[in-house]
């Protein structure tokens, strides 16, 4: 029974194990990770169709000199970058005032509202409290699946390493003839 016990629970065996939880962790979280960044290019696609189908520009301007500083996050830690929000006001097309709050714009557009007060922004026809501006959140998203591929192939080398390493430890490989020992 001792024996039995020592051959499973032995530090060698436990520190395996260990070590392929630790990596089958890592390829799940890419795969998260790259899940995560496909739904951020889908959302940011689709909101620049909905605004390149039924737009149309119009000259903004801030109702106060008092913006919102947002800090968007790529990731845990790191700063993508900041984005402000303003309360704006705009008149559309067949002459009607509509008023605006919360519109993410960049630093530049910022600078130039306190400038001149005016920046250039697109509105939906069909809903105009739909606001975009060529600055904000919406279209700092990334706008590739660059990301998403890199992670699910990494995920992927990851578990075929530790397919590969189980294989191994178990005496499972087929190809004795070219592995190499060193004493």
């Amino acid at each position: 029974m001792q024996a039995a016990f020592s051959i499973i629970f032995n530090q060698r065996n436990f520190m395996k194990t260990l070590k392929y939880i630790a990596l089958i962790i890592g390829a799940f979280a890419l795969f998260v990770f790259g899940t995560n960044k496909v739904i951020e290019v889908n959302r940011a696609a689709k909101i620049n169709e909905r605004f390149a189908a039924d737009s149309e520009a119009a000259v903004f301007s801030a109702t106060s000199k008092a913006f919102t500083e947002d800090t968007y996050f790529r990731g845990r830690r790191r700063s993508a970058g900041i984005v402000y929000r303003a309360d704006l006001t705009y008149t559309t097309a067949d002459g009607r005032t509509v008023n605006v709050s919360g519109v993410p714009i960049s630093t530049g557009e910022r600078d130039l509202l306190n400038l001149s007060n005016k920046i250039q922004c697109l509105y939906l026809k069909s809903d105009t409290q739909q606001v975009l501006c060529k600055g904000g959140a919406e279209m700092n998203e990334s706008s590739s699946y660059t990301y998403a591929i890199m992670a699910y192939i990494v995920a992927i080398i990851l578990l075929y390493g530790v397919y590969e390493e189980y294989k191994r430890d178990n005496g499972k490989d087929e190809d004795d003839d070219d592995d190499v020992e060193f004493a």
